[in-house]
Protein backbone atom coordinates (compact mmCIF):
# COMPACT_ATOMS: atom_id res chain seq x y z
CA UNK A 1 0.00 0.00 0.00
CA UNK A 2 1.95 3.50 -1.08
CA UNK A 3 1.62 6.50 0.07
CA UNK A 4 -0.67 7.52 -2.60
CA UNK A 5 -3.13 4.98 -2.35
CA UNK A 6 -2.92 5.65 1.48
CA UNK A 7 -3.99 9.25 1.09
CA UNK A 8 -6.61 8.58 -1.32
CA UNK A 9 -8.56 6.24 0.67
CA UNK A 10 -8.41 8.72 3.21
CA UNK A 11 -10.17 11.44 0.98
CA UNK A 12 -12.03 9.95 -1.40
CA UNK A 13 -13.08 6.65 0.74
CA UNK A 14 -12.09 5.01 -2.96
CA UNK A 15 -8.62 2.76 -3.11
CA UNK A 16 -9.35 2.23 -6.70
CA UNK A 17 -8.29 5.69 -8.82
CA UNK A 18 -11.74 7.12 -10.51
CA UNK A 19 -12.22 7.28 -14.04
CA UNK A 20 -11.65 10.33 -16.51
CA UNK A 21 -13.37 13.28 -14.19
CA UNK A 22 -15.29 15.95 -16.04
CA UNK A 23 -13.57 19.62 -16.31
CA UNK A 24 -16.56 20.95 -14.14
CA UNK A 25 -16.25 18.56 -11.72
CA UNK A 26 -12.29 19.07 -11.45
CA UNK A 27 -13.28 22.61 -10.43
CA UNK A 28 -15.83 21.72 -7.79
CA UNK A 29 -13.46 19.55 -6.52
CA UNK A 30 -10.92 21.90 -6.40
CA UNK A 31 -13.12 24.47 -4.64
CA UNK A 32 -14.47 22.04 -2.31
CA UNK A 33 -10.44 21.60 -1.09
CA UNK A 34 -10.32 25.24 -0.63
CA UNK A 35 -13.20 24.97 1.32
CA UNK A 36 -11.36 22.37 3.60
CA UNK A 37 -8.95 24.49 4.07
CA UNK A 38 -10.94 27.92 5.09
CA UNK A 39 -12.87 25.46 7.33
CA UNK A 40 -9.41 23.91 8.77
CA UNK A 41 -8.21 27.61 9.26
CA UNK A 42 -12.04 28.22 11.55
CA UNK A 43 -11.64 25.42 12.96
CA UNK A 44 -8.36 25.84 14.04
CA UNK A 45 -9.17 29.89 15.44
CA UNK A 46 -12.00 28.09 17.29
CA UNK A 47 -9.54 25.60 18.97
CA UNK A 48 -7.41 28.60 19.64
CA UNK A 49 -10.25 30.73 21.13
CA UNK A 50 -11.09 27.83 23.31
CA UNK A 51 -7.53 26.74 24.41
CA UNK A 52 -7.07 30.62 25.32
CA UNK A 53 -10.44 30.46 27.62
CA UNK A 54 -8.26 28.19 30.03
CA UNK A 55 -7.11 31.39 31.23
CA UNK A 56 -10.03 31.59 33.13
CA UNK A 57 -11.68 28.05 32.74
CA UNK A 58 -13.18 28.12 36.61
CA UNK A 59 -15.86 31.41 34.70
CA UNK A 60 -16.70 28.53 32.21
CA UNK A 61 -17.20 25.63 34.69
CA UNK A 62 -19.42 27.93 37.20
CA UNK A 63 -21.63 29.47 34.51
CA UNK A 64 -22.37 25.57 33.30
CA UNK A 65 -22.86 24.66 37.33
CA UNK A 66 -25.38 27.81 37.84
CA UNK A 67 -27.33 26.43 34.61
CA UNK A 68 -27.20 22.93 35.46
CA UNK A 69 -26.53 23.15 39.49
CA UNK A 70 -23.97 20.29 39.12
CA UNK A 71 -20.41 20.35 38.40
CA UNK A 72 -18.56 19.19 36.08
CA UNK A 73 -15.41 20.03 33.60
CA UNK A 74 -17.57 21.73 30.38
CA UNK A 75 -14.17 22.88 29.52
CA UNK A 76 -12.52 19.79 28.86
CA UNK A 77 -15.19 17.93 27.31
CA UNK A 78 -15.08 21.13 24.52
CA UNK A 79 -11.71 21.20 24.07
CA UNK A 80 -11.42 17.65 23.55
CA UNK A 81 -14.14 17.37 21.27
CA UNK A 82 -12.69 20.51 19.37
CA UNK A 83 -9.20 19.04 19.05
CA UNK A 84 -10.52 15.82 17.39
CA UNK A 85 -12.50 18.10 14.48
CA UNK A 86 -8.97 19.84 14.15
CA UNK A 87 -7.27 16.67 13.58
CA UNK A 88 -10.20 15.40 11.29
CA UNK A 89 -9.56 17.94 9.04
CA UNK A 90 -5.88 18.46 9.25
CA UNK A 91 -5.96 14.79 8.11
CA UNK A 92 -8.32 15.76 5.10
CA UNK A 93 -6.28 18.30 4.46
CA UNK A 94 -2.61 16.44 4.42
CA UNK A 95 -4.40 13.57 2.29
CA UNK A 96 -5.48 15.78 -0.22
CA UNK A 97 -2.41 17.96 -0.66
CA UNK A 98 -0.15 14.20 -0.71
CA UNK A 99 -2.84 12.92 -3.61
CA UNK A 100 -1.92 16.57 -5.75
CA UNK A 101 1.78 16.01 -4.90
CA UNK A 102 2.43 12.48 -5.75
CA UNK A 103 0.11 12.59 -8.24
CA UNK A 104 -0.32 15.95 -10.41
CA UNK A 105 -2.09 14.61 -13.09
CA UNK A 106 -4.97 12.71 -10.74
CA UNK A 107 -8.01 15.30 -9.66
CA UNK A 108 -8.84 15.34 -6.44
CA UNK A 109 -12.28 13.94 -5.46
CA UNK A 110 -13.20 14.14 -1.85
CA UNK A 111 -16.23 11.63 -0.67
CA UNK A 112 -19.65 13.52 -0.29
CA UNK A 113 -19.00 12.04 4.04
CA UNK A 114 -16.62 13.93 4.32
CA UNK A 115 -18.15 16.84 2.67
CA UNK A 116 -21.31 16.49 4.82
CA UNK A 117 -19.33 16.13 8.19
CA UNK A 118 -17.16 19.33 7.30
CA UNK A 119 -20.07 21.12 7.06
CA UNK A 120 -21.32 19.67 10.72
CA UNK A 121 -17.72 21.07 12.49
CA UNK A 122 -17.92 24.25 10.36
CA UNK A 123 -21.50 24.58 12.22
CA UNK A 124 -20.56 23.64 15.39
CA UNK A 125 -17.88 26.50 15.20
CA UNK A 126 -20.22 29.15 14.54
CA UNK A 127 -22.01 27.51 17.04
CA UNK A 128 -18.86 27.87 19.54
CA UNK A 129 -18.31 31.53 18.66
CA UNK A 130 -22.11 32.21 19.31
CA UNK A 131 -21.80 30.93 22.65
CA UNK A 132 -18.81 33.04 23.64
CA UNK A 133 -20.45 36.09 22.37
CA UNK A 134 -23.74 36.02 24.25
CA UNK A 135 -22.24 34.61 28.19
CA UNK A 136 -18.51 35.36 27.91
CA UNK A 137 -18.09 38.08 26.00
CA UNK A 138 -15.05 39.08 28.34
CA UNK A 139 -13.12 35.82 27.79
CA UNK A 140 -12.54 37.31 23.41
CA UNK A 141 -10.79 40.10 25.12
CA UNK A 142 -8.30 37.41 26.48
CA UNK A 143 -7.84 36.29 22.87
CA UNK A 144 -7.31 39.22 21.38
CA UNK A 145 -4.99 39.48 24.12
CA UNK A 146 -3.37 36.80 23.73
CA UNK A 147 -2.31 37.50 19.90
CA UNK A 148 -0.03 40.56 20.66
CA UNK A 149 1.93 37.62 22.72
CA UNK A 150 1.24 34.36 20.60
CA UNK A 151 0.08 35.86 17.36
CA UNK A 152 3.30 35.97 15.79
CA UNK A 153 3.68 32.02 15.93
CA UNK A 154 0.47 31.54 14.37
CA UNK A 155 1.47 34.02 12.00
CA UNK A 156 4.27 31.51 10.69
CA UNK A 157 2.18 28.67 10.76
CA UNK A 158 -0.58 30.11 8.93
CA UNK A 159 1.75 31.37 6.17
CA UNK A 160 3.54 28.03 5.89
CA UNK A 161 0.09 26.38 5.11
CA UNK A 162 -0.73 28.83 2.57
CA UNK A 163 2.85 28.52 1.10
CA UNK A 164 1.67 24.78 1.05
CA UNK A 165 -1.79 25.31 -0.70
CA UNK A 166 0.11 26.85 -3.76
CA UNK A 167 0.77 23.47 -5.20
CA UNK A 168 -3.24 23.13 -5.78
CA UNK A 169 -3.47 26.26 -7.00
CA UNK A 170 -0.66 25.30 -9.81
CA UNK A 171 -3.07 22.22 -10.36
CA UNK A 172 -5.82 24.37 -10.88
CA UNK A 173 -4.36 26.58 -13.04
CA UNK A 174 -2.99 23.64 -15.48
CA UNK A 175 -6.94 23.16 -16.19
CA UNK A 176 -7.54 26.49 -17.56
CA UNK A 177 -5.94 28.04 -20.36
CA UNK A 178 -7.61 31.19 -20.27
CA UNK A 179 -4.82 33.76 -19.36
CA UNK A 180 -7.26 35.88 -17.64
CA UNK A 181 -8.61 33.04 -15.26
CA UNK A 182 -4.69 32.41 -14.78
CA UNK A 183 -4.14 35.87 -13.94
CA UNK A 184 -7.53 36.16 -11.37
CA UNK A 185 -6.28 32.84 -9.70
CA UNK A 186 -2.72 34.56 -9.12
CA UNK A 187 -3.77 37.65 -8.09
CA UNK A 188 -5.56 36.60 -4.93
CA UNK A 189 -3.58 34.06 -4.30
CA UNK A 190 -0.73 36.39 -3.89
CA UNK A 191 -2.26 39.10 -2.64
CA UNK A 192 -3.44 37.03 0.43
CA UNK A 193 0.50 35.98 0.69
CA UNK A 194 2.20 39.72 0.56
CA UNK A 195 -1.26 40.42 3.25
CA UNK A 196 0.47 37.10 5.24
CA UNK A 197 3.89 38.33 5.20
CA UNK A 198 3.32 41.85 6.27
CA UNK A 199 1.25 40.61 8.60
CA UNK A 200 3.73 40.89 11.48
CA UNK A 201 3.80 44.67 10.95
CA UNK A 202 0.25 44.68 12.98
CA UNK A 203 1.50 42.61 16.05
CA UNK A 204 1.69 45.10 18.47
CA UNK A 205 3.00 43.49 21.53
CA UNK A 206 4.61 44.63 24.86
CA UNK A 207 6.81 42.07 24.73
CA UNK A 208 8.39 44.02 21.64
CA UNK A 209 10.88 46.78 22.74
CA UNK A 210 13.39 47.51 25.36
CA UNK A 211 10.47 48.27 28.06
CA UNK A 212 10.04 44.57 27.91
CA UNK A 213 13.45 43.64 29.17
CA UNK A 214 13.33 46.41 31.92
CA UNK A 215 9.93 45.14 33.12
CA UNK A 216 9.64 43.52 36.85
CA UNK A 217 8.17 40.16 37.52
CA UNK A 218 4.81 40.31 39.33
CA UNK A 219 4.17 39.92 42.80
CA UNK A 220 1.65 37.06 43.31
CA UNK A 221 -1.85 37.77 44.98
CA UNK A 222 -3.50 33.93 46.27
CA UNK A 223 -6.94 33.87 44.25
CA UNK A 224 -8.78 32.45 47.47
CA UNK A 225 -5.31 30.94 48.67
CA UNK A 226 -3.92 28.20 45.97
CA UNK A 227 -7.41 26.41 44.99
CA UNK A 228 -5.73 24.18 42.77
CA UNK A 229 -4.02 23.27 45.73
CA UNK A 230 -6.46 22.78 48.63
CA UNK A 231 -10.35 24.33 48.51
CA UNK A 232 -11.03 27.70 48.02
CA UNK A 233 -11.62 30.33 50.17
CA UNK A 234 -10.25 27.96 53.14
CA UNK A 235 -7.02 28.08 55.92
CA UNK A 236 -5.27 25.24 54.28
CA UNK A 237 -5.45 26.97 50.45
CA UNK A 238 -4.26 29.99 51.99
CA UNK A 239 -1.18 28.38 53.85
CA UNK A 240 -0.71 26.49 50.71
CA UNK A 241 -0.09 29.79 48.98
CA UNK A 242 2.13 31.52 51.60
CA UNK A 243 4.40 28.31 51.24
CA UNK A 244 4.12 29.17 47.78
CA UNK A 245 5.13 32.75 49.05
CA UNK A 246 2.96 35.10 47.86
CA UNK A 247 2.87 38.50 48.03
CA UNK A 248 -0.95 38.69 49.58
CA UNK A 249 -3.91 36.82 49.89
CA UNK A 250 -7.01 37.46 47.94
CA UNK A 251 -10.39 36.52 49.13
CA UNK A 252 -14.30 37.51 49.21
CA UNK A 253 -15.75 38.67 52.33
CA UNK A 254 -19.61 38.07 53.17
CA UNK A 255 -21.79 38.77 56.76
CA UNK A 256 -23.38 36.30 59.16
CA UNK A 257 -26.86 36.83 60.13
CA UNK A 258 -25.05 37.62 63.43
CA UNK A 259 -23.00 40.09 62.07
CA UNK A 260 -19.49 37.75 61.51
CA UNK A 261 -17.33 38.60 58.45
CA UNK A 262 -16.54 34.99 57.02
CA UNK A 263 -15.17 34.14 53.71
CA UNK A 264 -17.38 32.47 51.06
CA UNK A 265 -17.50 33.43 47.08
CA UNK A 266 -20.85 32.14 45.72
CA UNK A 267 -23.85 33.72 47.12
CA UNK A 268 -25.16 30.11 48.17
CA UNK A 269 -23.18 27.89 50.24
CA UNK A 270 -24.73 24.83 47.84
CA UNK A 271 -21.04 24.67 45.62
CA UNK A 272 -18.59 24.17 48.35
CA UNK A 273 -20.08 23.13 51.16
CA UNK A 274 -22.34 20.47 52.25
CA UNK A 275 -25.08 22.48 53.02
CA UNK A 276 -27.80 20.52 51.14
CA UNK A 277 -27.19 17.95 53.74
CA UNK A 278 -27.22 20.05 56.71
CA UNK A 279 -29.59 21.85 56.16
CA UNK A 280 -31.46 20.31 53.09
CA UNK A 281 -34.50 22.89 53.03
CA UNK A 282 -31.59 25.96 53.23
CA UNK A 283 -29.73 25.17 50.61
CA UNK A 284 -30.45 27.68 47.88
CA UNK A 285 -30.87 30.32 50.21
CA UNK A 286 -28.23 33.66 50.25
CA UNK A 287 -24.86 32.77 52.60
CA UNK A 288 -25.94 35.67 54.74
CA UNK A 289 -29.06 34.47 55.97
CA UNK A 290 -27.23 31.45 58.35
CA UNK A 291 -25.79 32.55 61.73
CA UNK A 292 -22.12 31.98 62.32
CA UNK A 293 -23.15 29.11 64.63
CA UNK A 294 -24.85 27.27 61.57
CA UNK A 295 -21.80 27.92 59.03
CA UNK A 296 -19.63 26.01 62.00
CA UNK A 297 -21.41 22.65 61.15
CA UNK A 298 -20.72 22.95 57.80
CA UNK A 299 -17.76 21.25 55.79
CA UNK A 300 -15.76 23.38 53.28
CA UNK A 301 -13.99 20.89 52.03
CA UNK A 302 -15.37 17.09 50.72
CA UNK A 303 -16.52 19.19 47.98
CA UNK A 304 -12.88 19.25 46.65
CA UNK A 305 -12.35 15.57 46.74
CA UNK A 306 -15.60 15.00 45.01
CA UNK A 307 -15.56 17.43 42.32
CA UNK A 308 -12.07 17.64 41.67
CA UNK A 309 -12.20 21.24 39.85
CA UNK A 310 -8.57 21.47 39.02
CA UNK A 311 -7.93 18.02 38.17
CA UNK A 312 -5.01 17.94 40.73
CA UNK A 313 -6.34 15.12 43.13
CA UNK A 314 -4.39 12.56 41.55
CA UNK A 315 -1.60 14.31 43.58
CA UNK A 316 -2.74 14.53 46.93
CA UNK A 317 -1.97 11.19 49.36
CA UNK A 318 -3.91 10.12 52.00
CA UNK A 319 -2.64 12.67 54.32
CA UNK A 320 -3.32 15.75 52.38
CA UNK A 321 -6.84 14.57 51.73
CA UNK A 322 -7.87 13.74 55.42
CA UNK A 323 -6.48 17.30 56.19
CA UNK A 324 -8.81 18.62 53.00
CA UNK A 325 -11.91 17.26 54.45
CA UNK A 326 -11.36 18.43 57.90
CA UNK A 327 -11.70 22.31 56.16
CA UNK A 328 -14.75 24.63 57.51
CA UNK A 329 -15.25 28.01 56.57
CA UNK A 330 -12.97 30.29 58.04
CA UNK A 331 -13.60 34.12 59.58
CA UNK A 332 -11.85 37.32 58.15
CA UNK A 333 -10.23 37.35 61.46
CA UNK A 334 -8.75 33.93 60.48
CA UNK A 335 -7.36 35.19 57.62
CA UNK A 336 -5.66 38.46 59.30
CA UNK A 337 -3.73 36.58 61.77
CA UNK A 338 -2.50 34.19 59.30
CA UNK A 339 -1.40 36.63 56.74
CA UNK A 340 0.64 38.53 60.45
CA UNK A 341 1.82 35.35 61.27
CA UNK A 342 3.33 35.17 57.37
CA UNK A 343 3.48 38.74 56.62
CA UNK A 344 1.58 39.19 53.44
CA UNK A 345 -1.19 41.12 52.63
CA UNK A 346 -4.33 40.32 52.07
CA UNK A 347 -7.29 41.87 49.32
CA UNK A 348 -10.46 41.10 49.64
CA UNK A 349 -14.00 42.05 47.74
CA UNK A 350 -16.57 43.03 50.57
CA UNK A 351 -20.49 42.19 49.67
CA UNK A 352 -23.14 43.88 50.84
CA UNK A 353 -25.44 42.15 52.62
CA UNK A 354 -29.48 41.65 51.35
CA UNK A 355 -31.71 44.77 51.89
CA UNK A 356 -33.69 42.63 54.42
CA UNK A 357 -30.27 41.24 56.14
CA UNK A 358 -30.37 43.36 60.28
CA UNK A 359 -26.66 44.32 58.99
CA UNK A 360 -27.39 45.85 55.51
CA UNK A 361 -26.34 49.42 57.06
CA UNK A 362 -23.41 48.69 59.41
CA UNK A 363 -21.54 46.03 57.37
CA UNK A 364 -18.64 48.12 55.91
CA UNK A 365 -17.94 49.28 59.56
CA UNK A 366 -18.11 45.40 61.10
CA UNK A 367 -15.70 44.33 58.86
CA UNK A 368 -13.32 46.92 59.82
CA UNK A 369 -13.71 46.34 63.31
CA UNK A 370 -12.67 43.08 62.37
CA UNK A 371 -9.60 43.52 60.99
CA UNK A 372 -8.56 46.20 63.78
CA UNK A 373 -8.90 43.44 66.57
CA UNK A 374 -6.99 40.76 64.56
CA UNK A 375 -3.78 42.93 65.19
CA UNK A 376 -3.04 42.68 61.37
CA UNK A 377 -1.13 45.74 60.30
CA UNK A 378 -3.34 48.56 58.64
CA UNK A 379 -0.43 48.60 55.69
CA UNK A 380 -0.90 45.23 54.64
CA UNK A 381 -4.61 45.91 53.92
CA UNK A 382 -5.40 46.43 50.47
CA UNK A 383 -8.88 47.98 50.55
CA UNK A 384 -10.82 47.72 47.66
CA UNK A 385 -12.93 51.50 47.54
CA UNK A 386 -16.17 50.64 48.68
CA UNK A 387 -19.49 52.20 50.47
CA UNK A 388 -18.84 54.28 53.30
CA UNK A 389 -15.13 55.29 52.14
CA UNK A 390 -14.95 58.76 54.69
CA UNK A 391 -15.20 56.14 57.42
CA UNK A 392 -12.91 53.51 56.39
CA UNK A 393 -10.41 56.32 55.98
CA UNK A 394 -10.74 57.96 59.17
CA UNK A 395 -10.95 54.86 61.31
CA UNK A 396 -8.02 52.49 59.15
CA UNK A 397 -5.96 55.68 57.94
CA UNK A 398 -3.39 53.15 56.71
CA UNK A 399 -5.25 50.65 54.66
CA UNK A 400 -3.74 50.83 51.02
CA UNK A 401 -6.98 51.92 48.93
CA UNK A 402 -7.54 50.35 45.41
CA UNK A 403 -9.84 51.20 42.80
CA UNK A 404 -11.72 49.09 40.53
CA UNK A 405 -11.70 51.66 37.30
CA UNK A 406 -9.00 54.09 35.90
CA UNK A 407 -8.97 57.14 35.65
CA UNK A 408 -6.30 60.19 35.53
CA UNK A 409 -4.05 61.28 38.62
CA UNK A 410 -5.25 58.36 40.15
CA UNK A 411 -2.52 58.62 43.00
CA UNK A 412 -3.73 62.24 43.29
CA UNK A 413 -7.40 60.89 44.72
CA UNK A 414 -5.78 59.08 47.52
CA UNK A 415 -5.46 55.74 45.47
CA UNK A 416 -2.80 53.29 46.10
CA UNK A 417 -3.20 50.70 43.61
CA UNK A 418 -5.99 49.64 40.67
CA UNK A 419 -7.07 46.01 40.60
CA UNK A 420 -8.48 45.35 36.71
CA UNK A 421 -8.96 42.59 34.51
CA UNK A 422 -5.78 41.96 32.54
CA UNK A 423 -7.27 42.40 28.95
CA UNK A 424 -7.72 46.32 30.05
CA UNK A 425 -4.32 47.39 31.29
CA UNK A 426 -1.52 49.66 29.67
CA UNK A 427 1.85 50.54 29.96
CA UNK A 428 0.31 54.27 30.93
CA UNK A 429 -1.91 52.66 33.87
CA UNK A 430 1.73 50.58 35.00
CA UNK A 431 3.66 53.70 34.47
CA UNK A 432 0.98 55.55 37.01
CA UNK A 433 -0.06 53.48 39.55
CA UNK A 434 0.73 50.01 40.52
CA UNK A 435 -1.60 47.64 38.95
CA UNK A 436 -2.95 44.33 40.04
CA UNK A 437 -4.22 42.43 37.45
CA UNK A 438 -7.06 39.24 37.54
CA UNK A 439 -7.25 36.45 36.91
CA UNK A 440 -3.85 35.05 35.57
CA UNK A 441 -3.81 31.58 35.18
CA UNK A 442 -1.62 30.44 32.00
CA UNK A 443 1.99 31.39 31.16
CA UNK A 444 1.06 33.77 28.42
CA UNK A 445 -1.00 35.32 30.30
CA UNK A 446 1.32 36.06 33.04
CA UNK A 447 4.35 37.28 30.63
CA UNK A 448 2.06 39.74 28.91
CA UNK A 449 1.40 41.24 32.64
CA UNK A 450 4.81 41.05 33.11
CA UNK A 451 6.04 43.01 29.64
CA UNK A 452 2.78 45.46 30.42
CA UNK A 453 4.34 46.53 33.58
CA UNK A 454 2.19 45.10 35.83
CA UNK A 455 3.17 45.10 39.75
CA UNK A 456 0.56 42.46 40.63
CA UNK A 457 -0.94 39.38 39.54
CA UNK A 458 -4.00 37.63 41.10
CA UNK A 459 -3.38 33.83 40.22
CA UNK A 460 -5.11 30.18 41.26
CA UNK A 461 -2.14 29.09 40.30
CA UNK A 462 0.72 30.56 42.95
CA UNK A 463 2.65 27.39 42.50
CA UNK A 464 3.48 27.39 38.58
CA UNK A 465 4.71 30.89 38.79
CA UNK A 466 6.53 30.68 42.00
CA UNK A 467 10.15 29.85 39.91
CA UNK A 468 9.49 31.65 36.62
CA UNK A 469 12.01 34.22 36.23
CA UNK A 470 10.94 35.58 32.73
CA UNK A 471 8.14 36.29 30.13
CA UNK A 472 7.71 32.95 27.65
CA UNK A 473 9.64 35.84 24.94
CA UNK A 474 10.40 39.13 24.79
CA UNK A 475 12.76 40.39 21.99
CA UNK A 476 14.07 44.01 20.86
CA UNK A 477 12.33 46.02 17.87
CA UNK A 478 15.11 45.21 15.88
CA UNK A 479 15.57 41.46 16.24
CA UNK A 480 11.64 40.73 16.07
CA UNK A 481 11.95 42.76 12.52
CA UNK A 482 14.86 40.57 11.33
CA UNK A 483 13.36 36.88 12.46
CA UNK A 484 10.21 37.81 10.61
CA UNK A 485 11.93 38.87 7.20
CA UNK A 486 13.81 36.13 7.53
CA UNK A 487 10.82 33.96 7.28
CA UNK A 488 9.34 35.78 4.85
CA UNK A 489 12.49 35.20 2.66
CA UNK A 490 12.45 31.69 2.70
CA UNK A 491 8.75 31.33 1.54
CA UNK A 492 9.17 33.84 -0.98
CA UNK A 493 11.81 31.29 -2.41
CA UNK A 494 10.13 28.12 -1.85
CA UNK A 495 7.24 30.14 -4.18
CA UNK A 496 9.72 31.28 -6.48
CA UNK A 497 11.31 27.71 -7.13
CA UNK A 498 7.99 26.37 -7.85
CA UNK A 499 6.74 28.99 -9.94
CA UNK A 500 9.88 27.60 -12.05
CA UNK A 501 9.47 23.83 -11.62
CA UNK A 502 5.83 24.53 -13.15
CA UNK A 503 7.37 26.68 -16.39
CA UNK A 504 9.79 24.11 -16.65
CA UNK A 505 6.41 21.75 -16.71
CA UNK A 506 4.49 23.61 -19.16
CA UNK A 507 7.86 24.21 -21.53
CA UNK A 508 7.72 20.21 -21.72
CA UNK A 509 4.59 20.15 -22.57
CA UNK A 510 4.70 22.59 -25.26
CA UNK A 511 7.58 20.15 -26.85
CA UNK A 512 5.77 17.12 -26.50
CA UNK A 513 2.80 18.64 -28.32
CA UNK A 514 5.12 20.33 -31.18
CA UNK A 515 6.77 16.53 -31.47
CA UNK A 516 3.49 14.56 -31.84
CA UNK A 517 2.05 16.80 -34.55
CA UNK A 518 5.81 17.37 -36.53
CA UNK A 519 5.80 13.17 -35.96
CA UNK A 520 2.26 13.07 -37.54
CA UNK A 521 2.83 15.45 -40.67
CA UNK A 522 5.82 13.42 -41.77
CA UNK A 523 4.48 10.29 -41.28
CA UNK A 524 1.29 11.38 -43.66
CA UNK A 525 3.99 12.79 -46.01
CA UNK A 526 5.80 9.47 -45.89
CA UNK A 527 2.67 7.07 -46.39
CA UNK A 528 1.78 9.70 -49.75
Amino acid sequence: CTILQCSSCIYSCQCKPSGQTAKYEVFIESFSYFILILILLFSTTWLYSWSVTNNDVDTINYFFYEQLGSWFNWYILILSISVLIVAYLLTLFISGLLSVLLNPHRSLHMSLFHKIVVCITSGLGIAGYVLLFMFWSQLLDQVAVSLTIIGWFIQISVLLLWVCSFFILQNIAKLYHNKLTRSILAVAYFSIFIFLCLSPLLIKSPCIGNHALQSHKPVLFGHRGSPTEAPENTILSFKKAAKNQVYGFESDVRISLDGVPFLMHDPTLQRTTNVKDIFPTRKHHDAETFTWKDLQQLNAGQWYLHDNPYLSNGALNKSDKEEISLQKIPLLVELAQLATMHNTSIMFDLFKPPKDHPHHGDYVNITLQSLLTSGINQTQVFWIYSEQQDLVNKIAPNFKLVSRTYFKNLSSFGFDAINMEFPYINKSMTDEVQVIAYTINDYWAYSWTWCTGAWAVTTDFSNRFLHVNQPCWYLTQTQYTAIWLSIDAVCVMIILISVLCYCNFLKKIRYNVQYIILEFIVFNFVTE
